[in-house]
């Protein structure tokens, strides 16, 4: 069973548990994932992939980061055991939140510096 937590501009939890964790040796899960815009067909031949090892202190959160801002994700989830991977989740879907204003905030102050700085820079003649 996979749920989804908390998602930000470039990350989601993922809750990844199942019943037969113990029993069937599950050693860590596969997540596939690829950009799916709405009414855009589903791509599976070249997904992004991130591997997980299984929690030892049995916490079944697991954090998907390093993703675009403001985009649409489909993804779905493989447990794996010594034997290789199970059969893939149910496909579910979810989109990044835009730049959080505070990052925004800190963009702009950052590029506004750097055009002050050219500025004096080009009028120093440096």
């Amino acid at each position: 069973m996979v749920e989804m937590g908390i998602v930000t501009d470039t990350a989601i939890e993922l809750d990844i548990r199942s019943a037969e964790d113990k029993l069937e040796g599950i050693i860590g899960y596969r997540v596939e994932f690829v950009e799916k815009w709405p009414g855009d067909p589903l791509k599976w031949a070249n997904p992004f992939i991130k591997d997980f090892k299984k929690h030892k202190n049995g916490d079944s959160i697991y954090c998907l980061d390093q993703l675009a801002v403001n985009t649409w994700y489909t993804f779905r989830v493989a447990a794996r055991n010594l034997a290789g991977l199970s059969e893939f989740s149910p496909e579910q879907s979810f989109q990044t939140s835009a730049m959080r204003s505070s990052t925004s905030r800190l963009l702009f102050r950052t590029s506004f510096v750097l055009v002050v700085l050219f500025q004096c820079l080009v009028r120093m003649k440096i």
